[in-house]
């Protein structure tokens, strides 16, 4: 969305047009866990051996 090296709009500019925080230019994500992202490895194996469970007939 914000453009780091727009040549007619500042980083800020951009935020405010776009009505955003500018947090949102310096915010990083933390990475996933190690256990969470055994959870989500496990949860999709399990979804794609039974794509059927938990659906209502």
């Amino acid at each position: 969305m914000v453009e780091s090296d727009h040549p007619l709009f500042s980083g800020p500019e951009q935020c405010e047009l776009l009505d955003i925080s500018r947090s949102f230019l310096y915010y990083t994500p933390a990475p996933e866990s190690e256990a969470n992202l055994l959870a989500m490895r496990l949860m999709d194996r399990e979804r794609l051996r039974h794509p059927f469970y938990g659906k209502n007939a």
